[in-house]
């Protein structure tokens, strides 16, 4: 019985790779999306390096490259802020992608900020950058 296990734990690990080497052979990397993403970012489906880099996800630097006509930023140092719980906040943070078609992307809403703050808190604001 201790050497089934062992050999379904191995069969089926082997399966999962390869599917995910099937599916990356066949550059298909859909399966890694957790969601379609919002119409405003639709054109870039096909095309996952414009916003991520491997193994850091995505990084304010590539919001600001496309954004930087319109985009609002960050004034304050939250670190000195206690009781907040996010002590630098980016990009992500509040503008999540991956959440279909439907999402609003120009509302935050990370449930996290909501706990204090209502979804169109930001809207309108131009801030500056913390580095």
């Amino acid at each position: 019985m201790k050497y089934i296990k062992i050999y379904l734990t191995i069969f089926s690990s082997a399966m999962v790779l390869l599917y995910v080497f099937l599916n990356i052979k066949d550059g298909n990397l859909s399966f890694f999306m957790k969601g379609a993403l919002s119409k405003e970012h639709a054109y870039l489906e096909d095309d996952c390096a414009s916003c991520h880099t491997p193994w850091n996800g995505v990084n304010n630097d590539v919001c600001i490259k496309c954004h930087e006509d319109n985009i609002h930023f960050i004034d304050y140092d939250f670190s000195e802020e206690p009781d907040h719980p996010i002590k630098k906040v980016t990009c992500l943070h509040c503008h999540g992608e991956h959440k279909g078609a439907a999402h609003n992307i120009k509302l935050a809403d990370n449930p996290l900020c909501l706990q204090c703050h209502p979804p169109d808190f930001m809207l309108g604001r131009k801030f500056k950058v913390i580095e």
